[in-house]
């Protein structure tokens, strides 16, 4: 399993603000051949039902000088967790949560936001400050 992120507990108490409820965490994810661990599976309750739910990865992006580093290991990892639940057959989608601060710098780079929206990457930007979700990027 990976160590946990440096902004996953301020990016959880945003998600669960916005009515989100950690079902696991970690969130186990198996293949043929291995497991590997997402860093949670979040639901939103409906009357005590679970309505939706969603395989999130939390990444801090907390040094600015290694964006682009931290970026390619993000997209990979989002994009192999996201194949793995496609073998599975679940529909459940997975999600990056990120400062909303290392969205803004991301998004200074043309690359980058090509990047996100060829690999069909959805997003959610978080306020680590005041620990509220800003957007969904579906």
């Amino acid at each position: 399993m990976s160590a946990i992120d440096a902004c996953e507990p301020q990016v959880l108490r945003a998600l669960q603000k916005d009515k989100w409820a950690v079902a696991s965490k970690p969130f186990a994810i198996r293949t043929t051949t291995r497991t590997v661990y997402a860093d949670c599976l979040l639901e939103r309750k409906n009357n005590g039902k679970g309505e939706q739910a969603i395989i999130l990865e939390v990444k801090c992006f907390s040094n600015p000088q290694a964006d682009l580093v931290e970026f390619y290991s993000a997209v990979g990892q989002y994009q192999y967790y996201r194949a793995a639940v496609a073998a599975n057959q679940s529909a459940t989608p997975v999600y990056l949560a990120i400062p909303h601060s290392a969205y803004l710098r991301l998004m200074k780079d043309n690359a980058a936001n090509i990047a996100i929206s060829q690999n069909s990457i959805q997003l959610v930007t978080i306020d680590i400050v005041k620990e509220e979700v800003i957007e969904w990027f579906h």
